[in-house]
């Protein structure tokens, strides 16, 4: 094993072929993309986001997609989206949100995003998507080590007392997922709880 950490998120190296095949959902500014390519030179990255903004990467190696990834049968969804790009996140209709923009954007859903890039399995997803992580995780198909062979998970769950979310509502979903849990650790942000940064592979 060989715990290896990009912009907060950490993954087994060791578990990375020379052509890995990674979807890095959430990929934003690319850093785990440009990271990943640094390791794994001939690696292929499927970037996915669905902010507008956002630039695709020019890079053979990498296929950058607008969409967000969903756990079921949506096509569209609303989307708050900050002028600083921070915190971008889906939402369960249009109301006001702070201060952010409140948009549509295109779903697919974890099965389609493989039919659609020709991937059979991937040997890393990185999960950063802002609290829908969740819902993916929880309709994750039932055929799941055949998606992926690990997963780095960005958890947003955490008030400034601590997590929001039980022990025993990870352990359900570890279970039902049926990966070994390699790491889930809490990871600060000022006062506040900020993420868990966890492994499954």
């Amino acid at each position: 094993m060989n715990l290896t950490t990009i912009c907060g998120h950490t993954f087994d190296e060791s578990l990375l072929p020379e052509r890995a095949v990674i979807l890095d959902v959430g990929s934003r500014n690319f850093d785990f993309t440009r990271g990943i390519l640094a390791l794994r030179p001939k690696a292929r990255v499927i970037a996915l986001d669905p902010d507008p903004a956002i630039e695709p990467m020019q890079h053979p190696n990498v296929t950058f997609l607008r969409y967000a990834l969903v756990g079921d049968v949506r096509t569209r969804a609303w989307y708050a989206s900050y002028s600083t790009g921070e915190g971008n996140m889906l939402r369960e209709d249009d109301s006001p949100y702070y201060d952010a923009k409140i948009i549509r954007v295109d779903c697919i859903s974890i099965l389609e995003l493989m039919n659609c890039c020709q991937v059979f399995h991937f040997d890393l997803i990185k999960l950063d998507c802002e609290g829908s992580e969740f819902q993916i995780l929880e309709k994750w198909p039932q055929h799941h080590y055949g998606i992926a062979r690990q997963i780095s998970v960005e958890f947003h769950d955490g008030t400034p007392s601590g997590p929001n979310r039980t022990e025993i509502y990870y352990a359900d979903l570890f279970a039902k997922l049926g990966y070994r849990v390699i790491q889930h650790e809490v990871t600060k942000q000022g006062d506040w709880i900020g993420h868990w940064d966890t492994v499954l592979g």
